[in-house]
């Protein structure tokens, strides 16, 4: 958004006004489900989301619906950030488009863990959603909705409500994104929510048993392993954290950081002095 705001241009301000407009639902709707989740499961680690989808199915495709709203295609956060692009290429910035793509990147990496830990099945007759409040559930329904309107409809926000404040600014107003191309977006969002309605609860399905790495106990929760000990399923993944700990990352990052603060405090000055 900052760049975007930064460059000036109009197709640049048509994506930080879209972007903001989807960061209002989709990431709100991410924090509060996410602090629902640490107030049931007392951790917001990712790692002990075990079997959530199983034990609060509500919450879980809440968090679903924000994190396909927030990176998935064609949901509109991924437009926003083609627009993007788009917008820092025509206006000869390749470094801001280069940061760009890389924060993006990376953000794929956490957000394609957290909706497969979320979708992972794992048996279990434990509901953890009892204690989660009236109010709470009224919050996190209205933005789940919101999110999927704003993706269904948001070519019609931009215009009739986006493009019509720009028009007040910027004089020369075309399209970013084709209106056609935004529609067929839209119409494969539309699909994706209505498909899978087909597999609902009536049909009936194949009830399989879980491979484990030992003898499965019948519940698909544990399994008897080595001299017949009981072990619990648990999914983990292994993050080398002799060489990518959070405290060695930390300093990476903050030395990086500083190293482009630096050097875009010196480009600053030096085009001062320039001038």
């Amino acid at each position: 958004i900052v760049c975007c705001a930064g460059t000036g241009s109009y197709e640049a301000a048509w994506t930080a006004i879209m972007i903001v407009i989807f960061h209002a639902v989709a990431k709100s709707l991410l924090f509060l489900t996410v602090g629902t989740a640490e107030q049931q499961l007392g951790s917001r680690n990712l790692e002990s989301f075990d079997g959530i989808f199983n034990s609060m199915p509500r919450l879980s495709l809440c968090m679903v619906i924000g994190i396909c709203g927030m990176f998935l295609a064609p949901f509109g956060m991924l437009i926003s950030k083609w627009a993007a692009m788009k917008a820092f290429v025509d206006a000869g910035q390749p470094l801001l488009l280069l940061a760009l793509v890389y924060g993006s990147a990376t953000t794929l990496f956490y957000w394609t863990k957290w909706l497969g830990k979320i979708t992972t099945y794992i048996p279990t007759n434990e509901n953890r959603e009892k204690g989660i409040l009236g109010v709470e559930w009224t919050a996190l329904k209205t933005l789940a909705a919101l999110t999927l309107v704003v993706c269904v409809l948001f070519p019609l926000i931009s215009q009739y409500m986006v493009i019509p404040y720009l028009a007040l600014m910027y004089r020369n107003i075309n399209d970013v994104i084709a209106q056609s191309n935004l529609w067929i977006m839209s119409v494969m969002v539309f699909l994706l929510i209505i498909l899978p309605l087909r597999f609902g609860k009536s049909r009936r399905k194949k009830q399989v048993i879980t491979n484990l790495s030992g003898e499965n106990l019948g519940s698909d929760v544990a399994y008897r392993g080595a001299a017949g000990r009981i072990v619990p399923v648990q999914l983990r993944n292994w993050y080398l954290e002799s060489w990518f700990g959070e405290r060695r990352m930390t300093l990476w990052g903050y030395t990086a950081c500083l190293a482009c603060v630096l050097m875009e405090l010196s480009l600053a000055a030096g085009g001062v002095f320039h001038v």
